[in-house]
């Protein structure tokens, strides 16, 4: 992939997102197979078990890029009090 089309992809990432998790923290980053690999923390995740969480982050990204979530490596899913 060249890097306009990984920041693209990544940029349609977080809007997805963001419409599910509003005002997530997000970071993205290509990974060794050149698929974007996703770190999500917000305090939405308090007390919501890690199953429903990758759950709800993509069903967002299957009806947000479609076949473009296969671009999609890994997500990863915090609370903010797991961090601290």
């Amino acid at each position: 992939m060249g890097g306009v089309v990984e920041t693209a992809l990544a940029e349609r990432v977080r809007e997805a997102i963001l419409r599910v998790v509003p005002g997530a923290q997000i970071d993205t980053e290509m990974d060794y197979f050149d698929r974007v690999s996703v770190v999500v923390v917000s305090n939405d995740f308090d007390d919501m078990p890690q199953e429903e969480r990758q759950e709800n982050l993509w069903e967002a990204l299957k009806a947000a890029l479609g076949d473009e979530a296969l671009g999609v490596g890994i997500v990863l899913a915090y609370s903010w009090k797991e961090l601290h």
